[in-house]
């Protein structure tokens, strides 16, 4: 979902004759009844911490100074509403019934047919794509954690390479590492393949008897562009 529409520095002066306090209800109506209509229909009246749901409909920074200076025995309050003169966008939720978490939908992408009894999600934008699989553990398995589970990781490349030349052009594992999604502990890689030549980024963890694998491919020429894209929606995947 994209909300058009610019939003500019907007500048307010409120004159006051003494000392008093600007409100967060004040402030909320000042911004519900100046800033456009496509996005005044973004911010809750309701909600006295609107300024929070700022964040995630703009591509950039959003600011909010607050600042006062005296003209005699008056006091004047400057509230400046700076945004970076963006172009707003909204990422479309999305909920797994299953496996109990959201994640955000880039922008651009659209959901795919999820082939397989494990592809618990799929979305693609051209040659980019984004697939989910989550396996259950065996019972017996469950009380390990992600890094019981994979063992010795300096084998882990040779070990990955060979069994992937089965499914894949010319796997080439590039490196390695320890993260964290949502608070949980995370391994990720990267690899190349040919043909068409790819980069794929995986993420992997384990939660509630489940391991929940996230790879995330791009073109190998787009790979830099595709970062930032990867790296929000990893952040916005979130257990309830």
């Amino acid at each position: 979902m994209q909300i058009s529409g610019k939003l500019q520095r907007i500048k307010f002066f409120f004159l006051k004759n003494r000392i008093g306090k600007l409100t967060e209800s004040t402030l909320h109506n000042i911004i519900k009844n100046n800033v456009k209509s496509s996005f005044k229909s973004k911010v809750d009246a309701s909600d006295h911490r609107f300024y929070t749901r700022f964040y995630p409909y703009v591509t950039k920074t959003v600011a909010i100074d607050l600042g006062t200076f005296a003209y005699g025995s008056k006091l004047f309050i400057i509230l400046n509403l700076i945004f970076a003169s963006v172009t707003l966008n909204a990422q479309e939720k999305w909920v797994s019934s299953t496996n109990g978490y959201t994640l955000e939908i880039p922008e651009g992408f659209s959901l795919q047919l999820a082939a397989g009894k494990n592809v618990d999600f799929k979305a693609g934008k051209g040659n980019s794509s984004i697939v989910i699989v989550v396996k259950t553990l065996p019972k017996e398995y469950n009380h390990l954690d992600i890094w019981q589970i994979m063992g010795d990781l300096s084998t882990y490349e040779t070990e990955w390479e060979k069994g992937a030349r089965e499914y894949l052009d010319t796997p080439d594992f590039l490196k390695y590492g320890k993260g964290e999604i949502n608070g949980h502990d995370t391994f990720w890689y990267d690899y190349t393949t040919a043909n068409p030549k790819s980069y794929s980024k995986v993420y992997q963890l384990q939660k509630a008897g489940k391991i929940f694998t996230y790879t995330l491919t791009s073109s190998y020429e787009s790979r830099h562009a595709s970062a930032p894209v990867w790296y929000r929606f990893k952040n916005e995947i979130k257990f309830q």
